[in-house]
């Protein structure tokens, strides 16, 4: 299964193995493609075999429905709808659910209560995610959130099982990952 993520090349194998972890299976046949852009994501995935592929891409705050129909109109392939999956409202998220391994990785300065309240972490808006990280982060060690430096680290020690039970779209995702290989 090929995963065309939005996200660079240094997300592949910690997603990987995360979607790995997810699914109970260290054995899934699965080879994350990272494409940066949303748009090359797309691209990529439109040009992909469609039956042992998939699109993650994350919905920036997007009307999911309307996302999913223009992904499908430019794709232009049958089970595309099926097919495509997103980070609501971006991957940030993920960890939003899981604060504890934030607390863990990020040390004795993590600032907890700079985080949203909120703690459906999929109807976080994304700048408040953003923004929430960034002032949680600011006085520890490993210094504000970065994306770059800091998510590989974290998608290696977040618990999926917290992730699968807290995110919906995340659950969506990983159900069809064990459909598909079982």
């Amino acid at each position: 299964m090929d995963v065309y993520l939005e996200g660079g090349a240094h997300l592949r194998r910690p997603m990987r193995n995360f979607l790995r972890r997810a699914v109970g299976s260290s054995h899934i046949s699965i080879d994350v493609v990272a494409c940066r852009s949303r748009e090359r994501a797309v691209a990529r995935f439109a040009r992909a075999s469609p039956s042992d592929s998939l699109l993650l891409v994350d919905s920036e705050g997007d009307d999911l429905n309307g996302l999913r129909q223009s992904v499908a109109s430019r794709v232009g392939l049958p089970g595309t709808l099926d097919r495509t999956f997103f980070m609501v409202q971006l991957m940030e998220a993920w960890f939003l659910a899981d604060r504890a391994v934030l607390a863990a990785y990020y040390g004795s300065r993590f600032n907890a209560r700079s985080l949203p309240g909120n703690r459906q972490s999929e109807q976080i808006p994304k700048q408040e995610v953003e923004q929430g990280l960034r002032n949680a982060t600011r006085g520890t060690a490993k210094g504000a959130y970065d994306k770059t430096d800091h998510t590989p680290d974290l998608l290696n020690t977040l618990n999926p099982t917290t992730v699968y039970n807290a995110c919906p779209h995340f659950k969506l995702l990983v159900d069809h990952l064990r459909i598909i290989n079982p």
